[in-house]
This record gives C-alpha cells, sequence and structure tokens, in this order.
C-alpha cells in the first residue's frame, strides 16, 4: 500500500516522513501564552528534528460545566495565530464548530479540525474541505466514561475513588481500557483486547476447549496476587458498606 503525502507549510507527514508532533494547550488562554507554548515546543521538537504543527483551540464547546473556561474565543484569538505563524514560523491546527467558522478561520491557520462530536455533521464537512485547507477529522469511535466508586472490589483500595472508562466501539476487535484514581491520583491501570468470533457451535465449543478452566485459573490468579499483596503488608481494608438496593447504577 503505497503511502499518502500531505504537505502542511515545509512539513512532510507521511509514513515514510519522520513523525509530526501536534501539540499544544487544549484551548488559547492569552497571547503571551500561547507564544510561549508554541516557542518552548518548536524549541524541543526542533532539537530532535521532528515536525510541529501548533494546536490550540479559540473556543472549546464542549465543556461539561457552564462555568468551564472555554478559551480567548474567536476575534481575539485570530491576531494571535497570525503572529505565532509569522514569528515563529509554524503551523496552526484549531478546532471549528460551524460551518460559518471555515471561511474564516482557514485564513489564519493551516490545518481545520473537525472534533469527534461534529464528525457527522454534513454541512460543517462541505464547508471544511470547500477552503482547500488539511482537515483532520476526530472520530467518535473512542467512548468515554467516568464515575465515582460505588461498590467494595478490591480489599487494598479505598473507597474515596474514580474510574475513568474508554471503550474503543466494537468491531473486529474491542479495546477496553479502565484508570482507576485516587485524591487525583491514578493509582491502577487495566485494559482488556477482544477479537471478534463468530456466534456458532463450533466457535463455542473451540472457546470451551481452549479455555476449559479459565474461571478458576483467574479467581486463583486474583487470590494469589491478593495474597502476594497481604504478605507484603499492604493494608487490608475490611467492607463497610452495606448495600441498600439491589441496583448497580443511580443518577
Amino acid at each position: 500500500m503505497s503511502s499518502i503525502k500531505v504537505n502542511c507549510g515545509k512539513i512532510d507527514i507521511s509514513n515514510n516522513d519522520k513523525i509530526c508532533i501536534i501539540s499544544g494547550p487544549c484551548q488559547l488562554e492569552s497571547e503571551q501564552h500561547a507564544m510561549d507554548m508554541a516557542g518552548k515546543i518548536k524549541e524541543i521538537t526542533s532539537k530532535f528534528g521532528l515536525g510541529f504543527i501548533y494546536k490550540t483551540s479559540f473556543d472549546k464547546a464542549n465543556r461539561t460545566s457552564l462555568k468551564g473556561k472555554r478559551g480567548a474565543g474567536l476575534e481575539a484569538s485570530l491576531p494571535v495565530f497570525d503572529k505565532i505563524k509569522k514569528e515563529l514560523n509554524v503551523p496552526i491546527l484549531t478546532d471549528i464548530h460551524n460551518a460559518e467558522q471555515c471561511a474564516i478561520v482557514s485564513k489564519h491557520v493551516d490545518v481545520l479540525q473537525i472534533p469527534a462530536f461534529l464528525c457527522r455533521q454534513t454541512d460543517l464537512l462541505i464547508a471544511a474541505a470547500k477552503t482547500n485547507k488539511i482537515i483532520n477529522v476526530k472520530n467518535d469511535n473512542l467512548l468515554q466514561h467516568n464515575c465515582e466508586k460505588k461498590f467494595h472490589v478490591s480489599p487494598f483500595i479505598e473507597m474515596n475513588c474514580s474510574y475513568f472508562f474508554r471503550i474503543l466501539k466494537p468491531a473486529d476487535k474491542i479495546s477496553v481500557i479502565i484508570d482507576q484514581y485516587q485524591l487525583n491520583e491514578k493509582i491502577l491501570y487495566a485494559s482488556q483486547d477482544g477479537k471478534r468470533k463468530d456466534f456458532t457451535t463450533s466457535e463455542l465449543i473451540k472457546s470451551y476447549l481452549k479455555h476449559p478452566l479459565m474461571t478458576f485459573k483467574i479467581i486463583a490468579a486474583i487470590h494469589f496476587e491478593a495474597f502476594k499483596l497481604w504478605t507484603k503488608g499492604i493494608k487490608f481494608i475490611q467492607k463497610k458498606l452495606k448495600i441498600r438496593n439491589n441496583i448497580s447504577f443511580e443518577n
């Protein structure tokens, strides 16, 4: 399969070229902050001979709280984009959120990015394509969710924890990643990958013959690892939470 090459200013992006880093703060906070960030990242990438595209958003319109900061705004950000390009000679990537913004923003940046939650908005995609700029479409194949710990699982971890789940939408493969946090510090990482199989009698038999004692093996492994933690002096936490009802999810 031939490698497709994309030219972004003086940067060649392809499977055969050096890696290109797309990096920058989530939102544009101020002109000075943007210049400092872009300058420092350029210094680091230049040191290693890597391509660099500065990414920042003038408006993060997907905040989970109305009180959350969203960025400097469109009008205030466009001159900053121009200054970074002129003084640092660095290509710019930024998000766009509606069709009207495409023509306006494209005059000041090199790459237009379509946020994941907008990747199926036909009018937005068409308007972005008409600018003849490079388009980076973020996909929505990754499902994400976070929640507080509601029930006792491990006898070595307190209840004051939260989970962050990431699930790749099932296709030929599925991937599940779980991060566990305690007081904003990651304390546990777990992942599992699976491959799609036809749900047939023959496949079920193959699976059973391949893993006849898998359940017992997993149970034994969990208790063995728990025993090792106990022998190392890790604090054993007694279950204190009483089950109030028979549901495991509440709004």
